[in-house]
């Protein structure tokens, strides 16, 4: 067993457009199988384009409003959506707000860096 205060411990990993990741709960603490990640995009950013080839990940919003293509598919998320992204799948976010767009990301198996591939157009 492993407790957390909220991932207070972690330093969040900021990202060239803007995109705050900070891990709650995943590889630092010895899980493998999954993990659970804030992130925040404040105004004007976005996620970087990317994907991931052995990971399936679930956003479930807490705040903010944002437009997140997957595939080249929009999708329109506010607080309380959730939603679910298959390995593989091409997805980038934008928030579309004047506030802070806040999510949780849960990652099967544990996200770490090296799982991200980024797309540069």
């Amino acid at each position: 067993m492993y407790k957390s205060r909220t991932g207070l411990d972690t330093n969040p990993i900021v990202n060239e457009s803007g995109e705050k990741i900070k891990e709650l709960f995943g590889v630092s603490n010895g899980f493998l199988k999954q993990s659970l990640a804030e992130v925040i995009i404040p105004y004007g950013c976005s996620s970087l384009k990317h994907y991931h080839p052995d990971a399936e990940e679930t956003y479930i919003f807490l705040r903010g409003r944002g437009k997140l293509i997957i595939n080249d598919q929009e999708v329109f998320v506010k607080q309380d959506d959730i939603i679910g992204i298959n390995l593989g799948d091409v997805h980038r976010i934008f928030n579309i707000t004047r506030d802070d767009l806040i999510f949780l990301v849960v990652c099967s198996p544990s996200w770490e860096t090296i799982q991200t591939i980024y797309i540069h157009d």
